[in-house]
């Protein structure tokens, strides 16, 4: 069974598991999930690439940065993604026009209350992750799915 394959994302009510391949999640129990709208905190590497993969799956994904500086500067990596995967041959110029009318970016939350899943994608630093968290927690609705993005804590 290919269920798990893909990214395990734990909530406090179920893991899921994430099929990059075709924007579907699955629960525990193989029940397909309605992921309709993404948000992403952090738009550095790790955040840029995050905000193109979801958004080149024909999913809406806002983020969100420190200041619009940064927004920019996000916005201009994930243009420089998509330009990449264009001249590589793995997308066509339509379907990087389609994604990046899908990504909006901004510093501060709005849009946030509304979306299926946050990926957070900020610096390892527990105590900027821990804030975040509990800042979505306070904003977003009941049933969003948080998804911490980390190599080095332990969750």
């Amino acid at each position: 069974m290919s269920l798990r394959v893909g990214i395990p994302i734990l909530s406090d009510k179920f893991l899921c598991f994430c099929n990059v391949r075709n924007a579907k999640m699955y629960d525990l129990d193989g029940d397909e999930m309605n992921i309709c709208s993404v948000a992403v905190v952090g738009g550095g590497t790790m955040g840029a690439g995050i905000i193109y993969t979801i958004s080149n799956l024909g999913v809406p994904v806002i983020f969100k940065e420190l200041n619009e500086n940064l927004v920019k500067k996000c916005q201009d990596q994930v243009n420089r993604i998509y330009a990449s995967a264009v001249n590589k041959g793995k997308i066509t110029e339509e379907e990087m026009k389609k994604g990046l009318k899908l990504i909006h970016g901004d510093s501060d939350y709005k849009g946030f209350e509304k979306v299926d899943l946050v990926i957070e994608a900020v610096p390892e630093d527990v105590v900027i992750k821990e804030r975040i968290f509990q800042e979505m927690d306070r904003i977003c609705k009941p049933e969003a799915i948080f998804a911490i993005n980390t190599s080095s804590h332990l969750i």
